[in-house]
């Protein structure tokens, strides 16, 4: 059994898949979830990313979060404190 061409699916990571979905979800590029921009809605869409990838993938740490997203891993570790404290119910 041979695949079509259109069938054939590049692997793509969990963590491209994650960004990807999280820039689409705020309607931005991917390239602006890892930009420097500190406006606020770039960083809720950081914050957002950083929770995924850490509580949802369950295999990335922060450090390696951090390298992703082009911060160190403690910003990410406040990312993710503030992320939580922002969706309590």
């Amino acid at each position: 059994m041979t695949l079509a061409f259109h069938e054939y699916r590049k692997p793509v990571s969990l963590a491209a898949e994650i960004l990807q979905d999280v820039a689409v979800w705020h309607k931005m590029p991917v390239r602006a979830i890892t930009s420097r921009n500190q406006s606020r809605r770039y960083v809720l869409a950081r914050w957002e990313a950083s929770f995924l990838l850490k509580h949802c993938a369950r295999k990335y740490s922060t450090t390696q979060i951090g390298r992703m997203l082009g911060r160190d891993h403690t910003t990410i570790v406040y990312a993710l404190k503030r992320y939580r404290e922002s969706n309590k119910p």
